[in-house]
């Protein structure tokens, strides 16, 4: 394996300049920690396994995990270095970790897939230097190919104790796994050539590793590597809203720690976080909200305010398209002044929906709807009024909810648990309007228990 991997005499440093202030006391500060990022130029280059045809773009995608993977990428297209090789450059912050992949430009989009003919969920790369990542694509289609192939297999261990580290990330050429509890890993089908090995853990509580791993043809490649384990500091989020808040609505810090909801799991629709466990942050009377969270030095967090999920009721830029907010935490405590400027698409009022469950349902469960606009997503929380009554306000986005089917379930286990809504009769209900409150009762809980298999 090779480390030295990000040196090139052409690229260049540059830096955007911003304040940091510090302040102390009981006191809230005026003003809070404000990011100093240091720019590098990243070259991204893809080999494909053939050339395409005259006209086709390729493209590089970069993902939103806390949007949902499919719902907000950012696409670059590449221009051709040789008869199959494309490259684009892009100025990212050091210290990010980029989650990407490369695509055909075609209508719809077709992603690079593995030699068994599944999408690549992403790559991931972190980043620490100007560097050149050279990938390669294994195929478009779930064709076989020329290109050789091998297998990586090894263990992750703490670097302080060589005790085996669970539950770790484990990523090369866009395939991924996680290590086992006892440290071990193996990913098969990697394609023949040199890739980027990277080790992430899903609460951050090692630092990411990151080197270079050269897989032959028909061989195994042995990688065992210790983490550092990452220091921690308190990080405090304190966040305006907009006037049309609903005055204490639970509003949630999403992101991608396991911490901040990230599941590291394909949920519905491509979506990886969930609402329910995210932390709620504190309600203040002046409208805004804050949160103190213990975060690991050094991290890339990418982060957003939502009173729904990371697409529903998430927070919005003023031109109506999702945000995603950055934070590399740096090596001491600090506050983070953010301002959420709309939760809305457009100017449409939001819709409420709002349920009567019934009076035998236990006080100390939660009860969330899924939307179906084209597939059952995520369940949200709904937000307790009392007298088991729960509201949900969604402001957006609108558009896709017209004509859409909901449901009602008890702690988040839709498939489980759902309930009957008196005006269907049925455990779904379709949303035929978007100007009137939607009121439902549920008239009972439907419990599905899983199904079991016994053997002779």
């Amino acid at each position: 394996m090779k480390r030295n991997y990000s040196k090139s005499p052409w690229l260049f440093v540059f830096f955007l300049i911003a304040g940091l202030v510090f302040s102390t006391g009981c006191t809230v500060p005026e003003q809070g920690y404000s990011a100093d990022p240091v720019y590098a130029e990243v070259v991204f280059e893809a080999t494909l396994p053939q050339a395409v045809s005259e006209g086709t773009t390729i493209q590089l995608e970069i993902l939103d995990e806390i949007s949902c993977l499919n719902f907000n990428p950012t696409r670059y297209a590449m221009s051709l270095k040789g008869e199959t090789t494309y490259y684009v450059r892009l100025p990212l912050p050091i210290g990010s970790v980029i989650k990407y992949r490369y695509i055909l430009g075609t209508s719809p989009i077709t992603p690079e897939k593995d030699f068994n003919g599944n999408d690549i969920r992403y790559r991931m790369v972190t980043i620490q230097d100007p560097v050149v990542i050279q990938d390669i694509v294994s195929a478009w289609e779930a064709l076989s190919t020329d290109l050789g192939k091998g297998v990586l297999s090894g263990y992750v261990v703490d670097s302080t104790n060589n005790i085996p580290i669970p539950s770790v990330l484990v990523t090369i050429a866009g395939k991924q796994t996680y290590t086992g509890t006892d440290g071990y890993f193996t990913i098969e089908n990697v394609p023949v050539g040199e890739h980027i090995l990277l080790a992430y853990h899903p609460s951050g509580a090692y630092q990411v590793f990151q080197q270079k791993a050269v897989i032959a043809n028909g061989a195994q490649t042995p990688a065992v590597f210790g983490m550092q384990p990452s220091q921690f500091v308190n990080v405090t989020f304190h966040v305006d809203t907009p006037d049309n808040t609903i005055k204490g609505a639970p509003l949630r810090l999403l992101g991608n720690l396991l911490q901040l909801g990230n599941t590291f799991s394909e949920l519905n629709a491509s979506c990886t976080v969930l609402a329910s466990q995210a932390p709620i942050m504190t309600y203040h009377e002046d409208g805004s909200y804050s949160i103190t969270l213990s975060l690991p030095v050094g991290l890339d967090i990418r982060y957003k305010y939502s009173l729904g999920d990371g697409f529903w009721n998430a927070e919005r830029k003023k031109d109506g398209s999702l945000r995603v907010r950055q934070l590399v935490v740096p090596d001491h405590d600090i506050v983070v002044y953010d301002t959420i400027t709309t939760w809305l698409v457009s100017d449409e009022q939001p819709l409420t929906i709002r349920v009567k469950v019934p009076a035998t349902t236990p006080a100390n469960e939660s009860i969330s709807l899924q939307l179906n606009p084209y597939i059952w997503m995520a369940p949200l929380p709904m937000w307790a009024l009392g007298n088991n009554e729960w509201l949900l306000t969604i402001y957006s986005p609108l558009d896709v909810l017209a004509n859409a089917t909901y449901r009602y379930c008890r702690n988040e286990q839709c498939d489980t648990s759902e309930g009957i809504i008196a005006s269907s009769a049925s455990t779904t209900a379709t949303i035929t309007s978007l100007s009137n409150t939607i009121k439902d009762e549920i008239l009972q809980w439907s419990l599905t228990l899983p199904t079991t298999t016994s053997g002779n």
